[in-house]
């Protein structure tokens, strides 16, 4: 083995909630881009979200 080939890949992607509509880190509206903070969009959203592991 190469001391320059990678011993493993570290893979990462969102999944439901993490990103909320209106949330400050940013957000996207589906046809219109980028979208700005919305923090009551984002508590309406955040009260209404169905968790998978409860």
């Amino acid at each position: 083995m190469h001391g320059d080939e990678p011993l493993a890949y570290f893979i990462t992607w969102t999944i439901y909630g993490t990103f909320l509509q209106g949330d400050e880190r940013g957000w996207r509206r589906r046809r219109q881009g980028e979208q700005l903070p919305q923090p009551k969009l984002a508590d309406w959203r955040r009260e209404r979200i169905t968790c998978m592991w409860s």
